[in-house]
């Protein structure tokens, strides 16, 4: 999907950690954009929790990315 929009997309390795599975960027005359995704599949009873949240967001802020994106198959905690 990304890449259909002109982004450069690298799947990171499973055992990176971080909150990172596909680093999205792309330049433009704005500038440089780079966004982590962090992607979890969770039974439907498990929501993505408040620490997932925070992970990403301590890691955008360590790599000094644009921006970051959880996304997940069943729903977020109301904390997240």
């Amino acid at each position: 999907m990304y890449e259909r929009q002109g982004y450069q997309v690298a799947l990171t390795q499973s055992t990176m950690g971080g909150g990172k599975d596909l680093i999205i960027s792309t330049r433009n005359n704005l500038g440089n954009l780079l966004i982590y995704r962090d992607c979890k599949k969770n039974r439907p009873d498990r929501p993505v929790s408040i620490s997932i949240v925070k992970n990403l967001r301590s890691t955008i802020f360590n790599d000094g990315v644009t921006a970051g994106i959880v996304i997940t198959t069943p729903y977020f905690s109301p904390d997240a």
